[in-house]
């Protein structure tokens, strides 16, 4: 799996962020404190160890998913046995690692290259 300024743990972004946090209560139909088997049902760091291959890439001035949102969840799938790469990119914020024409992209386009060659094997 690879993650481009995801959001892998709903219920602290939701807590820390004003960039996608009301659209995110809107999706799961409720705070985590209203509903909080939703939360845990649907947000990838609750579902720990994934059990699959994780790179996450985020950019190191994303405003809307900080790299330490990312960072955490890395450390935790980490601690779960999963094998998972963070790769923080200098320049980029949160648009620039989902578009084509951006000096980003590269990166991502290895990291699935990569994956997909794994899978291959």
């Amino acid at each position: 799996a690879v993650t481009l300024g995801g959001i892998s743990d709903l219920k602290s972004y939701q807590q820390e962020s004003a960039g996608c946090g009301r659209p995110i209560l809107r999706l799961m139909g409720g705070s985590p404190s209203e509903v909080p088997e939703r939360y845990q049902q649907a947000s990838p760091i609750e579902m720990l160890p994934l059990g699959v291959k994780q790179t996450l890439i985020v950019g190191a001035h994303d405003t809307i998913v900080r790299p330490q949102h990312n960072r955490a969840f890395a450390t935790a799938a980490q601690k779960s046995g999963d094998d998972v790469q963070l790769i923080v990119l200098d320049g980029a914020a949160h648009f620039e690692v989902i578009a084509p024409n951006s000096s980003a992209w590269p990166t991502v386009q290895n990291a699935v290259s990569s994956l997909l060659d794994a899978m291959k094997k």
